[in-house]
């Protein structure tokens, strides 16, 4: 009786001591939580900030200096986040007190710019007008729009074409792939598509300045320069003149009509699945599905194509105003 009562308290002993050990471990645990927790508080601590505070920028090397609220008005961005009070703390600095920002200053100069534009309108006003991107610069500014989570704010600008890229036998491309012209002699097509894949949501402008009895503009993917066909391929969407239309190739009758002068202007929506068109002859626009295989989206580009020696074609920057018309 004697050994069971003993071997008894040492199995409750050694209970009690793991239980001890547990409640050691879960403590020192609970400990090591609430002291990350104070150091959370510290960081996020919110530093006394007024919209009205003027803040030195330094910005790739280029100073600048803004107000707060201008940085702060695009409510929900990482841009706003920055800058609202609650990181303030976590923000680098140079050895001059600045606030350093690792960013291209000549795309964050645009950025700025435009919020800049935005304070002096009312909230009835339109959208500020979209800066002009240099085409060297286009990439690089529309990463860090995104990186800043201002593309809504900045009216979805998406990853639309500023230059023309690519021409095909019997096309010339000047001023820096904005303008691209048939040359040689005779009718025949003549494929110009522009450059970098297109996002979820892009607008492509073009002014016609000269253009004859047929033209074709709209969206496609793995496409030849010297094709024939370009728009009859599986993956064409677009309008041609006169009353044409293609839609995964198929052709179809649709109004439409443009001379010398006239501008057009397409947006193609990816998450909408929808191509529409608008143009200065015709005010309402047209409409069609955009029926896009999985695989290929990030290889759709804008194209145009030609068919007289001397049709002309100009890329037009696409502002707030215009995306308007297309909402």
């Amino acid at each position: 009786m004697l050994e069971q009562v003993s071997l008894l308290l040492n199995q409750m002993n050694s209970l009690f001591e793991d239980r001890e050990k547990q409640l050691e471990e879960a403590q020192a645990k609970l400990k090591h939580q609430i002291e990350l927790f104070e150091q959370e508080k510290k960081l996020m601590a919110t530093v006394a900030v007024a919209d009205n505070d003027d803040l030195s920028l330094n910005v790739g090397g280029t100073l600048l200096t803004t107000k707060r609220s201008t940085l702060t008005q695009a409510e929900g961005s990482c841009l706003a986040a920055r800058f609202n009070g609650l990181w303030e703390q976590c923000l680098d600095h140079d050895d001059q007190g600045r606030i350093f920002l690792d960013f291209d200053p000549y795309c964050f100069q645009l950025i700025l710019f435009y919020l800049r534009s935005r304070t002096l309108l009312s909230s009835a006003e339109a959208t500020a007008t979209l800066p002009e991107v240099e085409p060297c610069k286009r990439r690089a500014f529309l990463d860090l729009v995104k990186y800043l989570a201002l593309e809504e704010y900045m009216g979805h600008m998406g990853s639309g074409p500023v230059q023309f890229v690519q021409g095909g036998s019997g096309v010339q491309l000047t001023q820096n792939g904005q303008v691209a012209k048939a040359i040689g002699s005779g009718a025949s097509y003549r494929t110009v598509l522009t450059g970098s894949h297109l996002g979820n949501v892009c607008f492509c402008k073009c002014k016609f300045h000269q253009v004859g009895q047929w033209v074709f503009l709209g969206v496609g993917a793995d496409l030849a320069v010297d094709a024939h066909d370009n728009h009859s391929a599986a993956t064409a969407h677009g309008w041609a003149m006169p009353d044409r239309q293609f839609t995964t190739g198929s052709m179809s009758s649709a109004t439409v009509s443009w001379a010398n002068g006239d501008w057009v202007l397409v947006k193609a929506d990816f998450s909408a699945r929808k191509l529409s068109m608008v143009s200065s002859r015709a005010s309402t626009p047209l409409t069609m599905p955009l029926e896009v295989p999985a695989n290929l989206q990030d290889q759709y580009v804008f194209q145009v194509i030609l068919w007289n020696c001397r049709d002309h074609v100009e890329l037009l920057p696409v502002n707030a105003e215009d995306q308007q018309l297309l909402p």
